[in-house]
């Protein structure tokens, strides 16, 4: 249930152009002084009324130059009286008018010849219908707008056009398109060395940044703004900024901050007498008040804010405050002053024609009725509205409606009408991600994440389970992206599809050369498979990042959800936590789906979130702290909490291998150290515990077919065979023997000398800080473990970047005994405070380091040709430790490196004792030479230290494959 016109967004924007020159020069002829003198001074008198809002007066004084102009036949006069009537009615809230004399100045401006006047009344009728709702009646005028710039060579009225074409895709939802209308329009304003409009683009594009969640680009961005707005004492420019600034501060929730910058936008307004701009800002003030509890003084700065926009006739403004207002009513329990004043805005929007106000006002009108019983007459408006915004063809506010019409079903006990109603609402959304690209998907989940968990859990609560884990999912856009999905892909969108075809000739090219190297390895075929495998990755992510059809391959589809419950191992019981929270009006859960290959069930459970935050918060550094004593009582109640409620879906189906989904802050909660209070014991000491991405069951459904080696040595074996049941009937048993151990060793030859198995690189910079001298041990222990299979291992400077990408393909085991960072800002592997000081951390972000301290960023693991790798070891590496960071940085170290083929990596959640990792990774190798699978020896090595504090045994997590 979403109220809608919370706020009034004070963007730095200009739907028509800032300012026309009314007349340099009188262009009708020679007038005499007493004509100019009148002529001049209705100007200045218009000018000085718009200034101060008087818009209404201002008309007046239009139509007396209007007059003038007709009685002299003065075209330029005419045009100019009839676009500024239609500017003045357009500000006090009369689009209608306002489009009746934009037509006539359109009329006009198209007696000129080569001039730029038509496109200058082609975007203020664009505007007109920006305002109204219409965005593709607005589109219409200023796309007609922008070549008639062009043609006339107006660079200034083209950048305008660009600008406001910016305008209305950042309004509907399509920021990657307005910041390139944005991004056109800054280079021309700044070649015109128009400082003013420049600061504007500027404002723009940090608005889009903004909208995108990209918080730091957006300060950026509106930081230049308001440097040129102070260059040039453009004091309303520089208000402007400051207020955006504001919301940039409200929106990562820095109030204090906000409330600073509006204050000063406040002021320079008040210096200005800008009644208009400093209702916006009282408006954004009052909504922190709102947020923060304090009710009365936001009605006290609502109320201001509404008289100001009541003075100076700005009725749009005022439908806006008005719905403010009424919704604080709403909030402390005055429903039916709330509805007064929704219906005033009802009443204000209709006259002005905003009908994408109108339908927001409804919407809250159905709110209220909805919360005092009256479910009739809360669909009854409910409906209206959705006729409206289809009507307007506004997808936000048809999703928004339909979630509330969905809402109100589930309120009168009406489920089925419900989901249809909430998944109707969904569909649509998924549609309008559907034209977003990658990088602006996640953010744009948030617009609609309240109506998939509203959905998920009424799904859950009506006892389908199956349904709702695909809609959890289905909504919860791709972090990162399986290329495979490109194989063969049929798009409707020709230059996509055009750039999905050369890319599969490339990959087909690139599996080519893969089979060859396999077939006889040399560092200078390994070396050209990875140039060719550069193209790939490098064309893949840019048509990916490039196109929105191809980035919608990559999102999770039912087929996808079915696909994965088919292709579960047998014995392998999936666990997936979903925080249900953050929902107005719905209690706090956490559902807990436990999948087999046969069934979906879950469990929803009611939860404090801001306590089980603080739990799992407090168990991650109680975990990372060796001497914490306190880890006990919080991993138990972690247990009753994500276990307990399941525990019996999970015992009847007597797993041996038990797999954990997890998302934001759970992916830092190794959940094998979780303890059952009744018995206890440690999650591990009951089952084998891995951990499971998006893209894990690609690995599951893989067929594991055998490399030419191994057929060469299965003919050998067969071979053998033969001879040997020959050899035995021709000469007997002693000879049948000696044949046995020849031919024998020289089939094992065969397999060995062309599959090494183990691959293993330790202490890359064996000097401080970097230095890992139980990694070298460790190292050459795995690597004696497996002399049987040959391995090969690098240590030191031998343990270069160039050695691990030419030497990896030929390996099922790779192991890295070396720093890894994956912190967003860098790691210091010093004491804190010497990397403060030094003002230098030791390693970039999302990097592994290698000898001669060269650094891996792990988004080119890709490159890395890790199809035949069964595992990837990272038994060194730090992950994030930031207190707000929310587990992406760990999933995506193992979704990386699983896109790259690794069917299976082991990652450390924190930076472990260099012994204690060592001794774990020897056993877990020992446990696989015994013929354990990945799970279960992993298992055996936690278990051989499972009564030392879980700090030493439990950061190595298993991520993926447990086979």
């Amino acid at each position: 249930m979403k109220r809608l016109l919370s706020s009034i967004l004070a963007v730095g924007i200009n739907l028509a152009p800032l300012s026309v020159t009314l007349i340099a020069q009188p262009s009708w002829g020679q007038t005499q002084d007493s004509y100019k003198e009148r002529l001049y001074t209705l100007i200045i008198q218009a000018g000085q009324q718009q200034e101060q809002g008087q818009h209404l007066k201002a008309v007046k004084t239009w139509q007396q130059l209007l007059e003038l102009a007709r009685t002299r036949q003065a075209k330029d006069l005419e045009y100019y009286a009839f676009l500024w009537i239609g500017h003045n009615y357009a500000n006090d809230g009369q689009p209608e008018q306002a489009l009746k004399y934009y037509d006539q100045a359109l009329t006009v401006a198209r007696g000129f010849v080569e001039r730029g006047e038509e496109a200058d009344v082609l975007n203020s009728i664009g505007g007109v219908y920006s305002t109204i709702g219409q965005p593709q009646r607005a589109l219409e005028f200023f796309n007609q707008a922008l070549p008639n710039s062009i043609k006339v060579g107006d660079k200034l009225g083209e950048a305008a056009t660009l600008n406001n074409i910016g305008v209305v895709y950042l309004k509907t939802g399509q920021p990657q398109l307005a910041l390139e209308f944005f991004k056109q329009s800054l280079p021309i304003l700044k070649d015109m060395k128009d400082r003013d409009k420049e600061a504007g683009a500027l404002n723009n594009i940090g608005e889009v940044y903004r909208s995108i969640g990209q918080f730091q680009q957006s300060l950026d961005y509106y930081n230049k703004a308001l440097t040129i707005r102070r260059e040039v004492k453009d004091r309303r420019g520089e208000a402007s900024t400051l207020n955006s600034i504001g919301g940039f501060y409200n929106d990562i929730r820095k109030l204090d901050r906000a409330i600073e910058f509006y204050v000063q936008a406040v002021s320079i307004y008040r210096q200005l007498r800008d009644r208009s701009g400093e209702a916006t800002v009282l408006n954004n003030i009052a909504l922190i008040s709102r947020d923060i509890g304090q009710t009365q003084q936001a009605l006290e700065l609502y109320s201001q804010a509404l008289q100001l926009v009541r003075d100076i006739r700005q009725r749009r403004e005022e439908a806006t405050t008005l719905n403010n207002i009424a919704g604080v009513y709403d909030d402390i329990g005055q429903p039916q002053r709330a509805l007064e004043l929704y219906n005033q805005a009802l009443v204000i929007c209709k006259e002005v024609s905003n009908r994408s106000g109108e339908a927001a006002t409804l919407n809250n009108i159905g709110i209220v009725y909805k919360n005092i019983g009256q479910p009739q007459r809360a669909l009854k408006v409910y409906n209206l509205a959705l006729s409206i915004v289809r009507e307007l063809q506004n997808r936000s506010g048809e999703v928004n409606t339909l979630s509330n019409i969905a809402a109100l079903y589930e309120h009168i006990n009406q489920p089925n009408e419900a989901i249809t109603q909430y998944e109707k609402s969904l569909d649509i959304s998924l549609e309008m991600r559907g034209s977003l690209q990658r990088e602006n998907r996640k953010s744009f989940y948030l617009d609609y994440a309240g109506t998939a968990i509203a959905l998920t859990s009424l799904l859950i609560d009506q006892n389908q389970p199956a349904k709702a884990y695909e809609w959890i999912n289905r909504v919860t856009t791709a972090e990162l992206v399986d290329y495979t999905r490109l194989v063969n892909a049929k798009i409707a969108n020709p230059e996509a599809q055009k750039a999905i075809d050369e890319w599969n000739q490339k990959n087909q090219q690139l599996q080519f050369l893969y089979n060859q190297l396999q077939d006889n390895f040399s560092n200078e075929r390994s070396r050209q498979m990875r140039e060719v495998e550069a193209e790939v990755f490098k064309q893949a992510e840019d048509i990916s990042r490039q196109f929105p059809e191809v980035a919608e391959l990559f999102e999770t589809k039912p087929t996808d959800i079915a696909q994965l419950q088919s292709s579960i191992p047998p014995g392998t019981v999936i666990v997936h936590p979903v925080l249900l929270t953050g929902v107005n009006n719905l209690p706090n859960n956490i559902a807990i789906f436990v999948l087999t290959k046969d069934k979906v069930t879950v469990t929803k459970k009611t939860i404090n979130y801001t306590e089980f935050d603080k739990l799992v918060k407090d168990y991650g550094d109680q975990l990372q702290d060796r001497k914490n004593t306190d880890y006990p009582v919080t991993s138990t109640k972690l247990y009753d909490i994500l276990l307990r409620p399941v525990e019996d879906k999970i015992q009847a189906q007597s797993p041996t291998q038990l797999s954990i989904i997890t998302s934001g802050k759970l992916r830092y909660i190794p959940f094998e150290t979780l303890r059952d209070s009744q018995t206890g014991k440690y999650l591990i000491e009951k089952y084998p515990v891995n951990y499971l991405t998006r893209l894990s069951n690609r690995s599951w459904q893989s067929v594991k077919t055998l490399n030419a080696a191994s057929l060469e040595g299965i003919a050998a074996i067969a071979i053998l065979t033969i001879l040997t049941f020959w050899v035995w009937r021709k000469f007997g048993i002693i000879a049948s023997g000696l044949l046995v151990i020849v031919l024998g060793s020289a089939a094992f030859l065969i397999i060995l000398g062309r599959t090494p198995r183990v691959l293993a690189l330790g202490n890359p910079v064996p000097v401080k800080p970097f230095a890992l001298n139980a990694a070298e041990a460790e190292v050459n222990s795995i690597t004696n473990i497996f002399t049987a299979l040959p391995g090969e291992v690098y240590i030191g400077d031998r343990a270069t970047l160039d050695t691990f990408k030419t030497q990896a393909p030929r390996f099922a085991f790779l192991h890295l005994a070396t720093h890894g960072c994956f912190q967003p800002e860098g790691c210091c592997l010093r004491e804190s405070k010497d990397c403060q000081e030094s003002g230098k951390l030791d390693m970039q972000s999302n990097t592994i380091l290698f000898a001669n301290n060269q650094q891996f960023n792990i988004a080119d693991a890709a490159l890395l040709g890790l199809k035949n790798t069964e595992l990837l070891t990272l038994s060194a590496c730090q992950t994030a430790q930031e207190a707000n960071s929310n587990g992406e940085e760990i999933a995506g170290v193992a979704y990386i490196f699983e896109r790259a083929g690794a069917k299976a990596v082991i990652a450390s959640l924190w930076s472990g004792e260099d012994n204690a990792m060592k001794d774990v990774m020897v056993a877990f190798y020992q446990n696989l030479k015994k013929g354990m699978d990945k799970g279960e020896a992993l298992r055996g090595a936690k278990l051989s230290q499972i009564n030392s504090h879980p700090y030493f045994w439990s950061p190595l997590i298993l991520i993926g494959d447990a086979r």
